[in-house]
Order: structure tokens, then sequence, then C-alpha cells
């Protein structure tokens, strides 16, 4: 695995095309014609995740975490959604979190830290985030107590944001 907090001038030039062509790739579904094509597709996402390019890390870091074949694969997909989660963006955010809470991963981070990047997430109006934080709060998980109140709170920022409607 590269660098991945250390872009080099030149891959922060060309990490937009590998990403867009990783991601053309994929999209297409091209790369699932062949091992070697999936395996230049994946190159091609990890080349721009390592320039540091946002939505690369995302994208990169979820289908290590999900599709990974090995514990390093899915390990190195947590540190691609924690390099873009420190970036500030909501849904680096809540895919870490999902991957720290996670049963099937084994995560170094306690439960504590993706609640409180759930909050994080949800501050920044990320919807499933909220209802992430409303089921928390409501069911006392990851070690926080039942508070009604919070997880009223969370469901209803997730009701008005998502314009379901509020039955009273």
């Amino acid at each position: 695995m590269s660098n991945i907090n250390t872009p080099t001038k030149w891959s922060q030039i060309v990490g937009p095309f590998h990403f867009y062509l990783g991601l053309f790739l994929f999209k297409t579904g091209v790369a699932g014609w062949h091992p070697w094509m999936h395996e230049k597709t994946m190159r091609q996402l990890q080349r721009a995740s390592d320039a540091g390019i946002e939505d690369a890390l995302l994208m990169f870091g979820q289908l290590l975490r999900y599709k990974g074949a090995t514990v390093y694969n899915k390990t190195a997909g947590i540190r691609y959604l924690e390099s873009v989660a420190n970036t500030g963006r909501a849904e680096g955010q809540f895919m870490l979190a999902e991957a720290i809470v996670d049963p099937n991963l084994i995560s170094q981070k306690s439960p504590e830290n993706a609640v409180a990047l759930y909050h994080r997430a949800a501050e920044q109006g990320h919807l499933m985030a909220a209802l992430r934080l409303s089921k928390i709060y409501h069911n006392g998980l990851y070690g926080q107590p039942v508070d009604e109140s919070k997880a009223e709170h969370w469901r209803n920022q997730f009701l008005s944001s998502s314009g379901l409607e509020v039955e009273s």
C-alpha cells in the first residue's frame, strides 16, 4: 500500500484521472469482465486514493471494507475510510462509524468512537447517521445510556430532513 497521507505533486495531478477511469470501469461493469480488468480498476482507485482524492478514498475504502478478500484488505479499507473521515466529510465519518461497529470486522477503535463519528456526521445533516443515533439512544447501544429525549431529537431530525411526515 502506498503512502495515503503524503501524495506527491505528480499524483495530485493525475489522481483525478485515475479516479474517473476507475469509476468508469467500475460503474459500467467492465471491471467484472475479467479478473485482470478488476485488478486494473482497483489499481486506478488505489492510485487516486493514495493521491488524496476524497471521492476515491471513500469509494475504495468502501470496496475494500465490504468486498476485501482478506482481513488485511478490510483493515486497509478502514484506513482509507479514516483518511476521508479526518477531512470532515460526513459520508466518510458515517462509513467509518459503520466499520467500527461492524461485528464482522476487527477494529481497534471503541464503539464510543463510532458514536462520536455518528454525531459529527448527523450534525452535518447526514440522514442515516441521525437515524443510527436515534436507535443508539433508544436502545442504549455502544455504552450509551437509554435517553428517549436524545432518541426523539435524532429521530425528528431524520424525519424532517428526509421529507417523511411526523405523525403526532
